[in-house]
């Protein structure tokens, strides 16, 4: 129950873990390339969670096609990877480009 509950949210804190993290430490690429990573790891992170970890989080009928379920599996590949990219923009952008943005 707990984590079917929040998985939203933790979806989000670990595209944020992994959004902070690359721009940190990654000096040698560029802002855009940071960021089409972080979008990337949090796709990745989102098709982990919610088909491996979770049964049936999408609650997909039992008896769904194979195409059904590649196609559930692209829109949160898409939709994680947008989500991923926005937020990396943003952190990219407080983080390298506008470092004193809070000052």
């Amino acid at each position: 129950m707990f984590l079917s509950q929040y998985t939203p949210h933790l979806l989000t804190a670990g595209s944020l873990f992994v959004a902070i993290y690359l721009h940190a430490r990654q000096s040698r690429l560029s802002f855009w390339q940071l960021s089409l990573w972080s979008a990337v790891g949090s796709a990745v992170l989102a098709i982990t969670v919610i088909f491996f970890i979770h049964d049936n989080y999408l609650n997909l009928p039992v008896e769904v096609s194979a195409l059904e379920r590649l196609y559930a599996i692209l829109m949160v590949c898409v939709l994680s990877f947008v989500y991923g990219l926005i937020l990396a923009l943003l952190v990219g952008y407080v983080m390298k480009l506008a470092p004193s943005f809070f000052d």
